[in-house]
């Protein structure tokens, strides 16, 4: 059940940053609140994987959202932190580099076929949330895969 709830909540999460270039905090709370439920659904993952879960992409973001203005929106950074809570550091770096490579190949169809420029922004979230969901589902494989 809770699944299913994080599950709408990423994709209200998605639509809402295509729309409105905003993750509201209602979102996140959802998905906080469904991180904290799989503590006990999960107890594989470890507390101490997902505290580190909850700063291990958060906190860059945020740096690099300081000393680069724009480049991060709060929501995106709150988004990757309650979601690292959810899944643990392993799948929370999964779920941003996935996202970041799915981001990646948007930006060079913006400029390929849209003739669009380098300064060009669009909404991060939505590839955020499918690298979040890849990451559910297949975070410890892709993981594996890349270390192993």
């Amino acid at each position: 059940m809770w699944f299913l709830l994080w599950v709408l909540a990423l994709a209200y999460g998605a639509v809402s940053d295509i729309r409105r270039k905003k993750i509201p905090d209602s979102c996140t709370g959802i998905l906080c609140v469904c991180g904290l439920a799989s503590f006990g659904l999960f107890p594989e993952t470890g507390g101490g994987e997902r505290i580190l879960g909850f700063f291990i992409v958060s906190v860059p973001m945020l740096l690099l959202a300081l000393f680069f203005p724009g480049s991060f929106g709060g929501g995106d950074i709150k988004l990757m932190a309650v979601s690292g809570l959810a899944l643990g550091w392993q799948r929370a770096l999964c779920a941003a580099g996935t996202g970041s490579v799915l981001a990646a190949g948007y930006c060079v169809w913006l400029l390929a076929v849209k003739r669009k420029g380098r300064k060009t922004e669009f909404a991060l979230g939505p590839f955020l949330c499918l690298g979040i969901l890849t990451a559910a589902l297949a975070g410890d494989r892709i993981f594996a895969w890349l270390t192993g």
